[in-house]
């Protein structure tokens, strides 16, 4: 099977205008290191796929250059490291360094993650009860209760 990474530069194949601002192709190529013709990582169609898919969020070109990055890291780390005398080549460093600008990307993107432990106030806890669009456990503390009405249900404490 033919080696097909890195690319050549084929007409079609790679696209870069210098356009940030006004095509997400040329954004999502600035954020991940791919604007050098003589050296291209991924097609035209590679990044399409992942601005296709991450297109209705905001920062749609961003999450498409970590998706793009962890594609570039798992397509280098599958290479293995050369040594030809004293000179070498290290493509498990690109598969890192492309790891690390995903993390990047990643701390950029303005997603974050706030744990929340519901239940620690007594209002929390009424509020969610009360709320018929949140799911309902399925196991209550007053379950096995006495006190249930006429279909089983157990009576929760107001």
């Amino acid at each position: 099977m033919p080696e097909t990474f890195p690319l050549t530069a084929m007409s079609g194949d790679w696209t870069y205008n210098a356009q940030p601002d006004t095509i997400p192709l040329d954004e999502v190529r600035i954020e991940i290191g791919d604007v050098d013709p003589t050296d291209p990582q991924l097609r035209d169609t590679e990044i399409n796929h992942y601005i296709n898919i991450y297109g209705n969020r905001g920062n749609a070109a961003i999450y498409a250059a970590i998706a793009c990055c962890h594609a570039l890291a798992a397509r280098y780390s599958r290479k293995a490291n050369k040594a030809i005398g004293k000179l070498r080549i290290d493509l498990s460093d690109i598969a890192k360094s492309y790891r690390d600008q995903a993390l990047a990307l990643r701390s950029r993107s303005g997603v974050t993650v706030q744990p929340f432990a519901g239940g620690m106030d007594l209002s929390d806890k009424d509020a969610y009860f009360q709320n018929t669009s949140i799911t309902q456990p399925l196991f209550t503390r007053a379950m096995m209760s006495i006190n249930q009405d006429e279909t089983n249900e157990p009576i929760l404490p107001d």
